[in-house]
Parts: structure tokens; sequence; C-alpha cells
């Protein structure tokens, strides 16, 4: 294959979709045998997501890569951008683009597989391309047995195959396309994922279980297939023919199998003389022969439920997929724990509801080869071999990757036994100052996650600014549940703050990103820009804003200028349900792009801006993207923003109860979706327009039935007038209101909108006691207060009582709960601040002049008249001699794991199931008068053999050591159980009988008992050693 732009007679070629499954081979056979003199590969996903092979890092090396949006217009002068030059033109497309994934709505398919195909193919006619290759699928014919033809009545019985033929049709009515379509059934081969691996998966598992593998429907079930060495031939073959041939010469189409009668249903073929080519093998291959070859490679039986099961099965094919699903996703999932896997690849046994239809996909590929002259290599469909070597593929997969990444990524549940591997471990202190330091500023839904993913990716260390949730978070960590990283518990990042460092001041170490996902609110102060510049390293510190609106890049690159300012678009669902809390259900992607800073070259902000992007892909958990036209993101993102979020915050309702309102005859007049959400949406339409971003008015339609209408979407800011916190008014609504009026475009209803939300902002700041600018400060010095203000305001104080009393007798539930325990807070703060002022302010009683008789000497200190103090000498003496007793020598001591302490004890009927008794394996303390709980009864076993009742103490001050009794355990330092325990671990205070010392009182008493620190590890000594605390 020739390099870029270098001559050469072979064509080039442009694929769309080139690191599919069907993409990589056939960019993998061009290179092979050198076929091609020019190759691009384009596709949304990046080269390192796409769980790419070693053979294919040449064919699909990341410099023919170019990462982009067919189904935008925008996009096709990069796509079709010739790397030799302006004059040079791609000869040969193939459209192997477009939603491939089941079960989703009608508008995804319309969106990414009708408008890609119709887009790229206009593009195509117009620059005058010698041939357009359409992969389609087989499952635009009607579902029968016999085998169908070209020429056959067409009926889809997918929604993904109805989105392929209206495809096809609209390819079809393009004047100049040089089109050629091919239909192909299930594609087969190494390294697999579709139809034909998700049954060897399902094998996997039942081999797993020793359980035999029962198939739904009937053994002669049509399930045609073609291998992907052969569909990459064709492919190419196909678009050789087309660049010479314009239509199927006459009398090579083989008649229609369909027999044409008056009640004859479905849709013809795309009109005009478009060459249209079925691809199959000549295996016939059924259900019945894929279990047999189930049976023999994976050594289990295999079978078909009976025809009452199947009939049942096709009258509640959703409930039985869900129910096969729920039996298979927990064993497999138990297999990839056993193996070892952190990082579940693409393979799964997950079932679709439209993949296992009682529908037969049969066709006749005979067409194909007469016409071309084309044979298969792998015509006799799928075989023991063939399906031997699709295992021997993932092996392959999973021993490329295991070298270098720690953990399997799915490949590995069809490798040979190997040991598991370890499990992900905290990032080393030691080597925290090799990886990058990232500060994230706004550690709620999106931000934790955020820093979870750049954790997992082990080159970050992060330090989250945390404000409301902070006390939480430092004391349990993050509780997590995520879509893209299962449940957590405890989580921290590298390092917790509840304030924004200060690199400058305090010559701390500076951070190489410092990362903002608060909420912009640049009306509510402190502005973002003062937030964040005591941590900002001028010329080192990247800045990254993921955060809604427009414009918000313009005070962060005014104030720095010399700074690299990312830009973030999150499509991520995660939210904070409570403090410390994360809820992520959708999964995480990211769109990143430099924000324009003209005092930086362009070049040095893209590469910033893919080290970003490839730093947030490291974990290989989220998907990260660079997207050059992020600007047409921001706007797309704001036609709903703009529109919904003020509208609900206002209604105080949420899309879904919006949009129910015209249901009701009664407000059929009106309806605020169509006088408020769609001309609103067409004015952001018309004001992006203005500034060069062309938005698709369908967009409008996508907008308004984004959420189901029963799931009653709450968008942000109605979550945040409902709490009562700061909405985003100024860069979603501000900064459109002041670019229409910069440009002249008439916005009625959103300067409407704008205007009754910013009154609700400021009201919201009133309540929340937020600065206010001293708007109500400067009234009063200018005109003074009302003549009645202070008995106002003590009325309104004296009312507060009565309303408290009312809410304590009628609230119920869990309000009375909540609104006790706050009162009872306060009767307690309030009784401490009356007994404080109570202590400051007695008097003693002691008579004003002098006694002339004599007093003993305990009441001489009360002879005095004097103000008593809070807390006098006598109870400070005491608080010192009690924190002096325990002023022990080991202050600190090594923590010792309950895995350590206990263990486990099993033995018995009830203890095997339960394993509730544990094993005390330290040694303890056990008084004299102790006796055994009954067995039945007893949780913990403390063994004879480990138990002391002397110790070897040593006196500081004597300096002699004596063996003493113990008399009890006072303190454990490890665990308030082990205390009651008895536990005598190193640093347990214990108290012994020191009486043989010869220690007395001032009074000439005998000191019984007194304190001592265990200073040895008794566990490894096999004696008691301790220092008196004197």
């Amino acid at each position: 294959m020739a390099t870029d732009g270098e001559a050469s007679d072979n064509p080039s070629v442009l694929i769309v979709g080139g690191l599919g499954y069907i993409g990589r081979f056939l960019a993998k056979y061009l290179h092979d045998h050198q076929l091609a003199s020019t190759v691009r590969l384009v596709d949304k996903v990046l080269p390192q997501l796409a769980h790419l092979a070693p053979e294919f890092s040449e064919a699909c090396s990341p410099r023919l890569f170019l990462q982009a949006d067919a189904s935008r217009e925008s996009s096709m002068a990069a796509i079709f951008k010739h790397p030799g030059g302006p004059e040079k033109k791609w000869d040969y497309v193939f459209n192997l683009g477009g939603q491939t994934a089941l079960s989703r709505t009608a508008e995804e398919y319309r969106l990414q597989t009708v408008q890609l195909s119709v887009t790229l193919g206009k593009a195509a006619a117009q620059r005058g391309v010698k041939a357009f290759v359409e992969v389609s699928t087989g499952m635009v014919y009607s579902p029968e047995r016999k085998p169908r033809v070209e020429t056959d009545k067409l009926k889809p019985w997918l929604k993904q195959a109805k989105a392929k033929l209206d495809a096809e049709r609209e390819l079809a009515r393009i004047p100049g396309l040089n089109l050629i379509i091919l239909r192909l059934p299930h594609v087969y081969g190494p390294y697999d994922v579709g139809f034909i691996a998700k049954a060897l998966c399902l094998a996997r598992v039942y081999q797993g279980q020793g359980k035999e593998l029962k198939w739904l429907w009937t053994e002669d079930l049509r399930i045609n297939t073609v291998h992907i060495d052969d569909t990459a031939r064709a492919l190419w073959e196909a678009a050789k023919w087309r660049e010479v041939h314009s239509v199927v010469p006459d009398g090579a189409s083989a008649p229609s199998s369909r027999r044409q009668t008056l009640s004859s249903k479905g849709d013809d073929p795309p009109s005009g003389n478009v060459p249209i080519f079925n691809l199959v093998d000549h295996g016939e291959t059924s259900q019945g022969v894929l279990a047999d070859i189930v049976a023999k490679v994976f050594d289990i039986k295999t079978g078909f439920q009976g025809s009452l099961i199947s009939q049942f099965a096709k009258l509640n094919l959703e409930n039985v997929v869900d129910d096969l699903n729920e039996d298979i996703l927990q064993p497999w999932a138990d297999m990839i724990q056993e193996k070892g896997i952190t990082r579940p690849g693409p393979l799964s046994p997950f079932l679709e509801k439209e993949l296992l239809k009682d529908t037969d996909l049969s066709l006749d590929g005979t067409l194909f080869e007469r016409v071309l002259g084309f044979e298969y290599e792998r015509a006799e469909g799928p075989t023991v071999d063939n399906i031997q070597d699709m295992i021997d593929s993932y092996r392959r997969m999973e021993c490329a990757r295991l070298p270098r990444r720690r953990g399997g990524r799915g490949w590995l549940i069809f490798a040979e036994a190997q040991p598991a591997a370890p499990p992900m471990k905290t990032p080393d202190r030691t080597t925290l100052t090799e990886k990058k330091r990232v500060l994230l500023i706004g550690s709620g839904g999106i931000g934790t996650i955020t820093a979870l993913n750049l954790e997992l990716s082990g080159e970050c260390t992060v330090t989250a600014v945390l404000r409301s949730n902070y006390e939480v978070v430092k004391k349990n960590g993050f509780q997590i549940d995520a879509i893209n990283y299962g449940k957590i518990d405890s989580w921290r990042p590298t390092q917790v703050r509840n304030s924004v460092p200060d690199v400058v001041n305090n010559k701390e170490e500076g951070y190489e990103y410092v990362i903002c996902t608060t909420k912009n609110t640049p009306d509510v102060p402190p502005p973002l820009v003062d937030v964040i510049k005591q941590a900002v390293t001028p010329g080192r510190s990247i800045i990254v804003l993921i955060q809604n609106g427009i414009n918000i890049e313009k005070p962060v690159v005014e104030a720095f200028p010399h700074n690299v300012v990312l830009s973030g678009i999150s499509l991520m669902g995660a939210n904070e349900l409570r403090h410390g809390l994360i809820l992520q259900d959708d999964p995480d992607r990211l769109g990143v792009a430099p924000f324009d800073n003209p005092n930086l070259a362009p070049s040095v902000q893209r590469h910033a801006a893919e080290e970003f992007v490839r730093l947030y892909n490291a974990s290989g958990k989220a998907v990260c993207s660079y997207d050059a036209d992020l600007q047409y993101a921001r706007w797309r993102k704001l036609v709903y923003n703009c529109v919904w979020n003020p509208i609900c915050a206002l209604t105080d309702c949420d899309t879904g109860r919006l949009r129910l309102v015209a249901l009701n005859e009664n407000y059929a007049n009106a309806d605020p979706v169509a006088l408020l959400v769609r001309p609103a949406m067409k004015e952001v339409i018309a004001v992006a327009k203005s500034v060069g971003i062309t938005l698709e008015p369908e967009l409008i339609d996508l907008f308004i039935e984004a959420e189901p209408i029963d799931t009653f979407c709450a968008p942000s800011m109605l979550q945040d007038a409902r709490k009562g916190r700061p909405m985003e008014v100024e860069n979603i609504l501000g900064e459109v209101t002041r670019t229409a009026d910069k440009n002249q475009v008439p916005v009625p209803v959103i300067k409407v909108l704008y205007a009754l939300l910013k009154a609700r902002q400021w009201r919201t700041m009133e309540r929340n006691a937020m600065p206010q600018n001293e708007y109500i400060e400067r009234w009063q010095k200018q005109h003074g207060k009302r003549l009645d203000h202070d008995e106002r305001v003590r009325k309104r104080l004296a009312r507060e009582g009565h309303a408290a009393s009312d809410a304590a007798q009628n609230l119920r539930g869990l309000r009375a709960k909540l609104h006790q325990k706050k009162r009872h807070a306060e009767k307690i703060q309030m009784k401490k601040q009356i007994k404080a002022q109570e202590e400051r302010d007695v008097k003693s009683a002691a008579p004003s002049g002098p006694s002339s008789q004599p007093l003993p000497n305990y009441l001489l200190d009360r002879s005095q008249a004097n103000n008593a103090k809070a807390l006098s000498s006598a109870i400070k003496n005491k608080r010192a001699e009690k924190a002096a007793k325990f002023s022990v020598p080991l202050p600190k001591v090594k923590g010792i794991s309950e895995e350590e302490m206990f263990k486990v004890v099993k033995t018995g009927k009830k203890t095997a199931k339960k394993s509730w008794k544990r094993m005390i394996t330290q040694p303890t303390f056990v008084g004299p008068d102790f006796t055994r709980r009954p067995v039945k009864y007893e949780r913990f076993i403390r063994p004879m053999g480990l138990r002391y009742k002397k110790a070897n103490v040593t006196h500081p001050e004597l300096a002699v050591t004596v063996q003493l009794p113990i008399l009890g355990v006072k303190k454990n330092p490890q665990n308030p159980l082990y205390t009651q325990l008895g536990v005598l671990s190193k640093g347990t205070v214990i108290e012994v009988n020191v009486s043989e010392l010869g220690i007395t009182t001032a009074g000439g008493k005998v000191v019984w008992g007194k304190y001592a620190q265990v200073t040895n590890d008794p566990s490894r000594d096999g004696c008691l050693n301790a220092v008196l605390l004197v």
C-alpha cells in the first residue's frame, strides 16, 4: 500500500466505519495485498478504544485514521480531503458505518444510519466517486425459509433493517452516484462479537455449569452466514466491478422466488437500475447445524425446546429474554471474576429480544457469483475448524493484551486456565511525583466520576476540592454506583480539601491540570476566575472547563493569557443523591477541544487537548474524543438547556408534565410546548446560525421527545430551584440574549424567560443570604428604614416560637422525626449557653467581712468573696491529672485488622452455614470470675493457651521490674470491641495490682491498682511486658 500522497496506479479508498468489524478486515485485506494507493479510515471511535488485535496495527494505523461524525454535512470537507492534494479525489467509498446495535429507537436509526448514508452519498456524488459501496443487511427480505433473491419483495423485520432499506432508497435517488448495494447475512470469523459469538458465550456458560444447552424454536431455522475473509474480498471485487459497470446484465438476474398474487405484501426494491447483490456462503447454516458444532467444540449436550415452550416464548418473548439474561449473566460475571478480569471487553452473552425472533434469514447469493465470477474461500459455512479459529483468536487477543495491561479484557473467558490478575491497588505514594497532578474543583456527580476515571488511569493523582460534602467524604469517602465502574465503597481521591490550594504563596508544587466541574454562575460571587487563580501556574497549568453554556472561556482566557484552556462537553448522567452518594446511570462520554487562545500557537493547544484525551481514555472505562467542532456540540446542547431548563424551573414542572398539559382538554389552548418550547428552540437555532453554527431543525422534535413522557425528567435548573440553589442563568440564557442583540436576531421568548429567571435567581440569593451587591444596604442608607422596622422584626422573632410549636404538634412521620432531631440539638445548645452564662455570673456566699471565729482548713478557701470562674482550679487540676494518666510511652501503634485478630470458626451444622462464630488469635486477659457462655450462644472464643494473668511491669522512676497480677484491661487502642474482649496487644492500657510495691497515698493508704501500658507484642514474645504509668 502506498503511503499518503504517494503516486500509484491503484485506486484510493475511503472506508467510513473503518474500525468496525468489517471495516478493519477490509483495511487489512487492502494492506496485505497492496491493492490501494491511499486508504483513509473514518470512525467515531478512536483506534485505542476499538479493541484492535495486533495484526491490525499497520492496516489501521492512527496515521490513516480520521475521527469524524459522517452524519454531519460539516464533516464532509474533512472526510473527503485527500492527503495527495486538492486535485486528488477518492476513487472508492465503502459505507460500513451506521448504528449496529439492536433495540434502539427508530429515531436513532434514522439519524445514525439513514442520515449518515444520505449525507455521505451526496458528498460522494458531488465529488465524482467511481464506486460507492453501500453495505446493507439481508434482514430486509421477508423472513421465509426459501432463499430470497435480489428481486423479491422486501419486508424488513427489524428496526435496524428498516433503516437500512430507507437508506438504500434514499441513495438510489441521488443523481450521479455510482452506487452498488451488498446485502449480508450474519458475518462471522476471528474476533467476532456478533450473533455467532453470542452463541459461543452461551455455550461457555453452560459448559461451566455442566448443563445442557437447549435452543428455542426448531433446528431447521435458517441463519445464513458469510465468513469475514470472503466479505472483505467481495467488497473489493464489487467496487472494481461497479467502476466499470452500472447495471446488472439482462438475463443475469434470477426470477423472483415470491409468487405474485393480489394479496402479496411487501415493499418494492429501490428505484432505478441500482446493482444489488446478496452475499452468502453455500453452507445453508441452520440452528441445528450451529448446535451440533457448539456441542462438539465445547463438549456439551445441546437440544431444542419443545413446541409448547417455543410457542409460549413467542407470545411472551420479552419476559423470556429477561429471564434468560438473568440466568446467564450472573454465571458469566462469576467466570469473569474467577479469571481475574477487571475490564470486561466486548464479548458478552447478553441477548436482545430482536436477536431471538423466530425468523429465517435465508439468502440466495448465486447472482453475485455469476455476474462477478466470485468464488468463496469459506463456502462450506461455519464448521468446527472455523469456530475453533474464532476461539483461538480470542485467546490470541488476550495474550497480546496481558503484558501491557493488568487484568483481562473479557477475551480471557475462552483462554486456558491462568492465574488471576492481582486486584487493583491504591497508587503507591512514592510514585505520586511521577504522575500528573490534577486539581478538580467541584466534586459532585460529574466531578467525582471524572476524578475516579483519572485515578484509575494510573497516570494521575487527583486533589479534589469539596464544599458541602467535605465532612462526609473525609470521614466515609464516596459511595459510588456507576454503570462504567461498578459499585465502589469508601473511595477517596489521592487528596481531599475544603479549599483551593494557594500554590504561589504557600510555595506548593503546581498542578498540570485544573479541572472545573462546578456550575458556572458568574452572577454569584466569587466568580470562577477568582476561585482558581491561586491554584493556576502561569504557562504551565492546563485549565479544563467541563461546564454548560457558551462563551464560558472568555473571562478565563483573559485572566490566564498564557495557559491552555480546554472545553469539555460531558454526555454522562451522574448525580449526587446525597452527600457522598454518587449514582452514574449513563456511560461516561466526554468531548474535548481547545478554546481559541490568540496568545498560543494552535498546534500547542491541539497537542494539549489530545494529551488530555489520552489520559482520560487510559483507564479503559470512559470514551473521550477530540472534536474540533465542539462549538457545534455546545450550541446543540444549548437548544435543550436554554429552553427546557428555564421553563421547568419557572413552572416547577418536569418535562413530562409540561408535555401532558396539552392532553387535558381544559388546557388544550395553553400548550406550553407549542407556545413556549418550540418557539424558544427556533430562536436558539436562529442565534446559532448568526454565529456560523448550522443546527438541524429536526433537533426540535428530537429534544422535545428526548425522554419518554412517563420518566418525568427534571432538568438541572429545576433541581437547583427546588433545593434553593443558584442556577446557571448567565452562561445559558444571558449569553444567548446578548449574542442575539449583537447580531440583531429577534428572540422575544428567550428574553422573557431570561428576565423571569433573573428575578427568580435574585430571590433565591436573597433567601440564602448571599451577597446582593449591597442593594438592600444601599437602599437603607439612601432612604432609611420604615418607622416600624424594629417593631416588625421583634414580632417576627416572637412568631417563630409559635410556628415551631405548631410544627411540633402537627407534623407526622419522617418530617416529625427530623423536626424533633433539629429541636433537640437546638435545646442542647441553648442549655449550654444558659449554663455558661450562670457560671460566669454566680457569686460566692461568703460574708462581706472577715470572720472572728477560727475556721478549719477545708473552709479557708471560701473565706473571701469573689466571682466563681466557669472552671475552678480544682477542676483544671483534676483534668490535668486525668490527661497525664494517659500520657503513655507509646502514643501510636500499628493497627491490627479483623482478619488477623479473628479466625472464622465453621464447625458444626449451624456455624458452617452462617459462619458467625470467631476465635481470637491474640493473647487475652480473662478475670478469675469468668464463666463461659453456652456453646450455642458463644460468639467469641478465647483459647486457654493464650490467656495471661500476670505481667512484667517496670516502674520508670524506681527502675525495677516486678511481675504483677493483672486486674483488667482499661483500653485497647485498636478497637473498643477488643477492650471489651480483653485483648492484650501492643499499646494496650491494663490495670495491675501494685500493692506489693508499697505505694501509698498522701493519707497513708496503700494503692491497690494502677495503670500500665503494654510495650511488647505478646503474640510474638510469649510474655507480657508493660511500663507503669506514674
